[in-house]
């Protein structure tokens, strides 16, 4: 699967996850140590990677939000061994031919797989000139 680290995940872990036959990039191989979470989420997006990131109120964001993406992974363990996150996280992948549009956490409780909400449609509003004549009252 493909794959971006955020600047939030164990640089090791690109090592361990390459080995476990993932095509993977970092952010920090982009010769950028801090990006916005839109801008990592817009990069992964471009490259059809899946984002792998640690970061919480990112996943949160990604979430609620739903912009279009190719995947997101919340590695949101408390064993901080590299190899633990690694095998856990290409576990869960290989169950899944793509990520697109699906945000999942790899949690100590267990795996949370959400496809999300479905994508609000935009309503188009009345012309402020009928809106006002709705409202307008005659005067006595």
């Amino acid at each position: 699967m493909r794959l971006i680290l955020d600047e939030c995940v164990d640089v090791r872990l690109l090592a361990l996850l390459i080995a476990a036959g993932h095509d993977v990039v970092a952010v920090a191989l982009f010769g950028r140590f801090v990006m916005k979470d839109t801008d990592v989420l817009a990069t992964a997006t471009a490259d059809a990677r899946a984002v792998v990131s640690t970061d919480r109120d990112f996943a949160r964001s990604v979430f609620w939000r739903r912009p279009h993406h190719a995947g997101f992974v919340l590695v949101g363990l408390s064993n901080l061994d590299t190899a633990y996150q690694a095998a856990e996280v290409d576990r869960v992948l290989r169950g899944h031919d793509t990520l697109d549009g699906t945000v999942v956490a790899i949690l100590d409780e267990g795996v949370r797989i959400s496809q999300g909400r479905t994508p609000v449609t935009e309503t188009r509003r009345p012309s402020s000139e009928a809106t006002r004549k709705k409202h307008v009252r005659r005067r006595r």
